[in-house]
């Protein structure tokens, strides 16, 4: 349920910012932004949880990961500040980044699985920095962006920073969140799962069947 419900809040970070990017009001800027923090929030609880005796989890790891969400709303409704919310976010994804590396070191070195989550990371990272990049050029250089995007014509739509920004990080969280279930799935069989991709690119989960299970030994 909980892996369901970080795909529902990826989805949530998605509808959010049609809102905002259709209507350009502050209030839906807040259904694009706030449920960036939410959905790290829900991945970190999935991955504090793995590796755990009891998979109902602690109390304490529920209370942090939805307090500290709801303070950080509090704090950014009365102090708005885009930066603010740029720090915490790279914060969080730094966190989600290292507490996967961890359960990666779980799984046995020789897996297959361990090896597809490992590229799933290092691909993820690779995207979510480079889109934040993009992103942080695009807003301290928008004035001279535009002004070259008005001067070359059609080809000038390639230059639009927030758009690779929601592109790239995309399917950087995409290939986050399926390496975290395959971390999740592996722990508990690691040569039962493995992953497999949708038009060469979009990487799923899929469980391996019991032959070849057998062939791969």
């Amino acid at each position: 349920v909980r892996y369901a419900l970080q795909h529902a809040m990826i989805a949530f970070v998605g509808i959010g910012s049609f809102l905002f990017h259709a209507t350009l009001l502050w209030h839906a800027q807040l259904l694009d932004e706030l449920p960036m923090i939410y959905a790290s929030f829900q991945a970190i609880y999935c991955i504090l949880l793995e590796g755990r005796p009891s998979s109902s989890g602690s109390l304490l790891t529920k209370i942090a990961c939805a307090g500290i969400p709801a303070l950080f709303t509090a704090i950014y409704l009365v102090y708005p500040n885009p930066v603010f919310h740029q720090i915490v976010y790279g914060a969080l994804q730094l966190f989600i980044t290292y507490r996967m590396q961890l359960l990666l070191g779980k799984i046995p070195p020789e897996s297959k699985l361990k090896k597809d989550c490992t590229h799933l990371l290092k691909t993820g990272s690779a995207l979510t920095v480079l889109a934040f990049a993009i992103w942080n050029v695009d807003n301290i250089m928008c004035d001279s962006i535009t002004a070259w995007r008005d001067s070359v014509g059609w080809i000038g739509v390639l230059s639009q920073g927030h758009g690779w920004w929601h592109l790239l990080v995309a399917c950087g969280s995409n290939r986050f969140v399926v390496a975290l279930i395959g971390l999740a799935c592996g722990l508990k069989d690691h040569e039962a799962y493995e992953v497999s991709y949708s038009l060469y690119v979009f990487p799923y989960l899929r469980k391996v069947n019991s032959g070849e299970v057998s062939k791969s030994k």
